[in-house]
């Protein structure tokens, strides 16, 4: 996606145990600032499109006067249990189902939600978008670990034991097509400073 930059794990890398997070947003961050930089320079002007501005204001005014029988607060809680007992380091196929049911079950309940504007403000609004990405991101996180049918980095799959190769591409995921692999594409001069600092042979994703 033009104008997209991502670092850490997001950025596709291999998933590291916690010690060396902050290495490794500080060193993806630095190459993707420098390459946002070199993006922006190209560029002539802003782009907008007035019918997603449109489409935007719609919903925000829908939301401010819903008043559904359930709040974004709970059900953010139940998207972090749901995740918590179903897409932890060791997962299986039996889990990740069951999790996938319950968050349809989430999403369901999120078309009667209640947005309540009061002295804090605007709060309950942004806890309704908090919800919606929460809900896209534990909908991605395991239809792509069922694509995972071996252990991969930290993570383990515990009905199909034994190693998996190195996987030397990337999980793309959307809303219409699920979870699939692509060839790992970066741009020049992120994608080899990144494997020379990996232990692997590859990134692997």
């Amino acid at each position: 996606m033009d104008g997209l930059f991502a670092v850490g794990e997001a950025a596709g890398g291999p998933h590291r145990p916690e010690e060396d997070s902050l290495s490794e947003v500080l060193t993806h961050g630095r190459i993707a600032g420098r390459a946002a930089v070199e993006y922006s320079a190209t560029l002539t002007g802003p782009r907008h499109s007035p019918a997603a501005t449109r489409a935007a204001e719609a919903d925000v005014l829908r939301l401010v006067v819903a008043d559904g029988d359930h709040n974004a607060r709970a059900l953010q809680r139940a998207v972090r249990r749901l995740m918590t007992d179903h897409a932890g380091v060791v997962r299986d196929e039996v889990g990740l189902v069951a999790g996938l049911t319950a968050l349809d079950e989430i999403k369901a309940r999120t078309a009667d939600i209640g947005v309540h504007i009061d002295i804090d403000g605007f709060s309950e609004l942004a806890h309704t978008y908090d919800l919606r990405s929460a809900v896209l991101a534990a909908r991605a996180a395991l239809q792509c670990a069922r694509e995972r049918l071996g252990p991969q980095d930290c993570h383990h799959r515990s009905d199909r034991p034994g190693a998996a190769p190195a996987l030397a591409d990337a999980m793309v995921w959307s809303a219409t097509t699920s979870g699939r692999r692509t060839p790992l594409a970066a741009p020049t001069g992120i994608t080899e400073p990144w494997r020379d600092a990996s232990d692997d042979a590859g990134p692997a994703v």
